[in-house]
């Protein structure tokens, strides 16, 4: 009964969040769990159905519905299938599920590298997601019935899209492969559409999901129940993708099979980020001219591991006088952070893209990322591209994004006192931060978003066999509209 009472005020937090449901709610929820036990997901999967039913007791949601006026042009009106590419013939058409497309990470900036791509190559690859900004290039949206939020979470919003019309899509347009980028509501559609039709499926475990959910919620247990689910939702996929060896590592130890795991990296456009971008106004603007300038790029949130770089700076700070932080980034630890850095030279710059984020980076000297969670970090690349010596933890994908003692230092163990003595010990040492820069740029140089697309690619052409969009027949969704 006691392992109960912590859990009940989320359970009837949970079930507030529904009261405001209506009838567009209902019939969502009702296609959800016919698509879900017609692709066999009821009591024919127990432990997927316990994973789920302790998440919900665990995890605390907010919902806001979302007026029957916010749907927009329709899919259907924007869609146009490209002409198959005669050279092409053998190439799958591909519809990849997104949740979340608006959210600024690392993952939607992979997602639009591969859609890119995508396009320079000729192959059809489709993004399916549900939002309300307009969509950008290669990217359909679908109307949503409402958001799913995590309080724990700030500033995530998950679109709940109308399944119906996802369906009726799908239907209408038959792909040859789907890929689940992530395990929200329009992935679930997705692998459970998939599951249902014979077509297949592969997914990308982006993020460190029960890692992420066991710091945000202070509740250690529910890193367990995380993985149960995690294992259940990708465990359906013909194969995963994952950004590193360590990520790889990590479901293999959690009970993934590691024959249906294949790395496919990260990339970055060296000519976007380069040393070459470095621009001292920045300098003059921060009055910081003449100094040393960390920099950081990323959600300001607990998860990032940021009150150890709050410490380090702070013993740095004790000992010198010519360091600056630059934080590029927004998040619901920003406020605690700003006061825990009072009368440190810090300079907090907002969310940063295109050009000013080149320029930003190109115009630091050492990047420091003390992260344990992170699958990857296309942030550690950018930095490396831009000629920045980076510093990392033992722990995570980021430790596999670069050349320890040649492009930047791993920090054992990650603490505030050893990244504050890695931080002076080079800043110190010009001559060795110079190595570094020139071997960072060089490692960066191989990481390119092509190699990662096309490995990408290749995993969805596996399981396929052979057969052609032009011989599968019309596809029918196992819930009626």
């Amino acid at each position: 009964m006691t392992r109960w009472n912590s859990r009940i005020p989320t359970t009837l937090n949970n079930m507030r969040a529904m009261r405001g449901w209506g009838l567009k709610e209902l019939d969502n929820l009702a296609r959800f769990i016919g698509l879900g036990r017609n692709a066999g997901f009821g009591v024919a999967k127990p432990a997927f159905l316990r994973s789920l039913m302790d998440t919900l007791t665990r995890l605390p949601f907010e919902y806001m519905p979302l007026p029957d006026n916010h749907a927009g042009l329709s899919p259907e009106s924007l869609y146009q299938r490209p002409a198959r590419d005669p050279y092409h013939e053998d190439e799958p058409a591909v519809a990849l599920f997104v949740d979340s497309p608006e959210h600024t990470s690392g993952v939607s900036t992979t997602i639009g590298q591969w859609v890119a791509e995508s396009r320079r190559q000729g192959l059809e690859l489709t993004v399916l997601s549900s939002g309300s900004a307009a969509p950008p290039a290669g990217f359909l949206h679908f109307p949503a019935c409402g958001l799913l939020r995590l309080p724990c979470y700030a500033g995530l919003e998950l679109p709940v899209p109308r399944v119906r019309k996802v369906l009726d899509f799908l239907d209408a347009h038959p792909f040859d492969a789907y890929h689940i980028s992530t395990p929200g509501p329009m992935g679930l559609i997705g692998l459970l559409h998939a599951r249902c039709n014979g077509i297949p499926v592969c997914g990308t475990y982006h993020t460190d999901f029960p890692g992420y959910a066991a710091q945000l919620t202070h509740d250690p247990a529910l890193r367990d129940t995380a993985w149960g689910l995690m294992k259940a939702f990708y465990g359906a996929m013909d194969a995963v993708t994952t950004p590193s060896e360590a990520t790889r590592a990590e479901l293999i130890e959690n009970g993934f099979a590691g024959k249906d795991l294949v790395v496919v990296g990260r990339g970055v456009s060296c000519h976007a980020f380069a040393p070459e971008r470095r621009d001292t106004r920045w300098h003059s603007q921060w009055r910081s001219t003449g100094k040393h300038h960390l920099l950081y790029v990323g959600r300001i949130s607990r998860e990032k591991n940021l009150h150890v770089l709050v410490d380090a700076f702070r013993k740095l700070c004790a000992r010198r006088d010519d360091a600056v932080l630059v934080v590029v980034g927004e998040g619901p630890y920003r406020v605690e952070m700003e006061e825990a850095l009072n009368g440190c030279p810090v300079v907090f710059t907002g969310i940063q893209k295109g050009e000013h984020l080149a320029s930003l980076y190109a115009s630091c000297d050492l990047f420091v990322f003390p992260s344990e969670t992170d699958t990857f970090g296309i942030v550690l690349i950018e930095a490396q591209a831009s000629g920045l010596p980076v510093l990392v933890a033992p722990k995570g994908g980021p430790r596999y994004t670069m050349l320890d003692n040649h492009t930047g230092l791993v920090v054992e163990p990650m603490s505030g006192p050893t990244l504050s003595t890695a931080i002076d010990d080079l800043l110190g040492n010009p001559q060795r931060r110079a190595g570094f820069s020139k071997q960072a740029r060089a490692h960066a140089l191989t990481l390119t978003p092509e190699a990662s697309f096309n490995a990408f690619w290749a995993a969805h052409k596996r399981p396929l066999e052979g057969r052609l969009r032009a011989r599968r027949p019309p596809t029918a969704s196992a819930v009626s509209a």
